[in-house]
């Protein structure tokens, strides 16, 4: 075998070979559409689309946007060691009960233009179940240690009273053998409230579904909080149109709001506020927002935020927004933590609910 092989000869009445962007745009576009994967290119500077081929405009248009939308804040939180090397990812999207996986590679081709092939994965890969997996037993492992915690503390008082009674109880007065008995029953009293939150998340009460009055309910958890939202200063403004209807329990959604009253008005200043209204409204569902202007939830806290007994809040006891979710689900809905918009902080929670017919 020769160590080098002859130079391959030169047809010389061939036209020079020109760089890939110059050639000509109608044939790139057919290159483009034949390949069977989506393709989509981006302009890293303004962090838009400039191109996108058939087989990624043939993606639902829900699955086009949060495509995109999780690209973009990809591109802009490139680290300087990204900016010249590809990345490699997996988006999961939720649509109309179903659970789709779309992989994609993310190639900066040159400073004016990202390229990104994107496809469509039938079945969760390897890595995101054991990432979904760990993250599960993570939430599992914390939720066992609370409960241990919660069950222990008054079981370790009664504990302790019981044997300190033991050991005085011939010796004491009728009045001090009451109130260490009263202690016992304090503690039994605080052990049954904490099982009883426990049944708030896993019951499975009978839920009244019928149309509402979205502004309604929305309106009835605002006055009923009118004089704490006056005694901190906090200002709210619904902007969701009565003509609105959606299929609730009125009881369990009012619940769900309230939640997140409490949970704003626990981290909200004086001139700050909670908005409300709604991004989307289709045939079959209603996009309500619910946001704030306070402290924004980390990042790494949107995906644990639902999860039995997690809390950011002295006060909190985690179990509010678990219980909450347990509710929209089990009315048909979901109840979604988000990032703040661009250019704006606080705590923002999306709630898709079934849309309804009052007339």
């Amino acid at each position: 075998m020769p160590d080098s092989f002859p130079n391959p000869p030169v047809d010389k009445g061939s036209p020079p070979i020109v760089s890939f962007f110059e050639a000509d745009t109608k044939a790139l576009c057919e290159i483009c559409d034949s390949i069977p994967i989506g393709i989509i290119a981006m302009d890293p500077r303004t962090v838009l689309p400039v191109f996108a081929n058939r087989h990624f405009l043939a993606f639902s248009p829900t699955q086009q946007n949060q495509i995109v939308g999780h690209i973009r804040v990809r591109i802009l939180r490139k680290t300087t060691a990204e900016s010249s090397v590809s990345l490699n990812e997996e988006i999961e999207i939720r649509e109309n009960g179903k659970r789709y996986i779309f992989g994609f590679t993310i190639y900066p081709v040159r400073e004016d233009m990202t390229v990104v092939f994107v496809s469509d994965i039938a079945s969760k890969s390897i890595l995101l179940q054991s990432r979904q997996d760990n993250l599960f037993f993570d939430r599992f492992s914390e939720m066992v240690a609370e409960v241990a915690h919660e069950i222990g503390n008054p079981l370790t008082g009664i504990t302790t009273i019981l044997q300190v009674l033991r050991l005085n109880i011939a010796g004491w007065t009728r009045e001090k053998i009451d109130d260490y008995l009263q202690r016992c029953i304090n503690e039994i009293d605080r052990l049954n409230a904490f099982l009883n939150r426990i049944r708030d998340i896993s019951g499975e009460t009978a839920l009244d579904i019928r149309p509402v009055v979205l502004r309604d309910v929305l309106m009835s958890v605002y006055e009923n909080n009118r004089v704490r939202f006056e005694i901190r200063k906090v200002a709210f403004h619904c902007r969701v149109d009565s003509d609105i209807c959606v299929r609730v329990d009125e009881g369990a959604f009012y619940r769900i709001l309230l939640n997140l009253v409490n949970n704003s008005l626990s981290f909200l200043k004086a001139g700050q506020e909670v908005n409300v209204y709604l991004e989307n409204v289709d045939k079959s569902f209603v996009s309500l927002v619910f946001s704030n202007n306070g402290p924004s939830i980390p990042e790494k806290d949107l995906n644990r935020i639902f999860a039995p007994f997690f809390t950011t809040r002295e006060t909190g006891n985690g179990i509010g927004l678990t219980i909450s979710l347990k509710l929209i689900t089990r009315m048909g809905g979901l109840m979604l933590a988000t990032p703040p918009l661009e250019g704006e902080q606080g705590a923002r929670f999306v709630i898709h609910i079934p849309r309804g017919d009052c007339s």
